[in-house]
């Protein structure tokens, strides 16, 4: 059966003109993301006010179609025309963040619409995504990891960082998770702005295939299916690291 990854390549090649013309008159992905952000706010903000009118919801799935082609083309700008930068990765995630709550949370104030189910999702939903790739720590024993564990579920409940800040212990996000989830490991941060951050990228990065890198691919799926597993698949390791942009960091 078909699947979104199999049009994922043609719906790009059919942006990429439409990709190339903003390039040209100076439109950055920042704007782009902004752009998409503004649309789903506008729309959640329809479903609110209206509680749910008929034409608000009938306009939901166009909605979804024009934010999906603008965080398209916001990738495609930033990889394709060199315009990638650390604010810009962290305002793409945080507006995914904000453009999910504002589409998907309006529809607690439906009649007949338990809230709960607006904002859970199951594991399976949840991997609902172009490329997924598990890491572990190269070198801990057994009561490190515990350890490490027992820091991981000591941040339940906490609420999301906006502002990205690993300095942070009453806020958290899932980069700043694994910072503080293993404090044995010599992670490296950035300053965005006025915060010292870490990105899930150089997180990826960490996975160098090398020996004394101190993480570990033990499992890589790319445009939804699985290419590497430790112990074989040994060629999407390769792959891996050519998507994340590693360097001879560890070698």
């Amino acid at each position: 059966m078909a699947s979104i990854y199999d049009i994922k390549p043609a719906f790009q090649n059919f942006l990429r003109p439409i990709v190339v013309g903003l390039a040209n008159i100076g439109v950055t992905p920042n704007q782009i993301t902004y752009a998409a952000l503004f649309l789903s706010f506008i729309a959640g903000g329809a479903i609110a006010l209206t509680h749910g009118a008929s034409w608000a919801l009938l306009a939901i799935p166009a909605v979804m179609f024009v934010r999906m082609a603008l965080n398209a083309i916001d990738g495609m700008l930033a990889k394709e025309h060199d315009m990638k930068s650390d604010a810009g990765a962290m305002l793409n995630e945080m507006s995914d963040v904000l453009s999910d709550a504002a589409l998907y949370l309006p529809f607690a104030l439906i009649d007949g619409v338990s809230a709960l189910w607006v904002v859970l999702n199951s594991v399976e939903h949840f991997m609902n995504i172009d490329d997924v790739a598990v890491l572990r720590p190269s070198r801990l024993s057994n009561d490190e990891m515990r350890g490490s564990l027992d820091l991981a579920l000591s941040n339940y409940g906490k609420k999301y960082d906006f502002d990205f800040n690993v300095n942070t212990t009453e806020t958290i996000v899932c980069s700043e998770l694994v910072y503080v989830a293993y404090p044995q490991i010599d992670f490296m941060t950035k300053k965005v702005l006025t915060s010292f951050t870490i990105s899930p990228d150089d997180i990826a990065k960490m996975a160098s295939g090398d020996k004394k890198a101190p993480l570990e691919l033990t499992f890589f799926a790319h445009d939804g299916k699985k290419v590497y597993a430790k112990g074989e698949k040994e060629e999407g390791d390769k792959l891996y690291r050519t998507l994340v942009g590693i360097e001879d960091t560890y070698r």
